[in-house]
């Protein structure tokens, strides 16, 4: 079968990701570094800055990527240091961003995320 190959340029590179946009303090922020394969396979690793919390300081979190990148379509698991995962699913919308539907170990939910390409 005939593989066009994707549509934006790899993932490869540093990310910022914001949930809840518009309400930045509700989701916290990601930060990914990911290294894309020449086969669309991703891996990297996360950090992950939860607002507020009991004492309203930042927890932050770190763990590893891993996921599959075709075309314009982005599926990532998270695999977090403390045993926590999450998964999101969404589309590149540009060479420096893409956005999607983050689930799993937040107390927010699925929630819509924006992650754009930091220099």
């Amino acid at each position: 079968m005939f593989d066009p190959g994707p549509q934006f340029g790899a993932l490869t590179g540093n990310w910022a990701g914001w949930c809840c946009t518009g309400l930045l303090d509700a989701g916290g922020q990601w930060y990914l570094t990911l290294e894309e394969g020449s086969s669309g396979d991703v891996t990297g690793t996360v950090e992950y800055i939860e607002a507020g919390g009991p004492s309203m300081q930042p927890r932050i979190a770190s763990g590893t990527v891993s996921g599959r990148h075709s075309g314009a379509d982005v599926s990532l698991g998270f695999r977090y240091d403390d045993g926590r995962r999450g998964s999101f699913t969404g589309a590149q919308n540009s060479e420096t961003a893409f956005r999607g539907s983050m689930s799993g170990w937040t107390s927010f939910g699925p929630d819509a995320v924006l992650f754009e390409r930091t220099p």
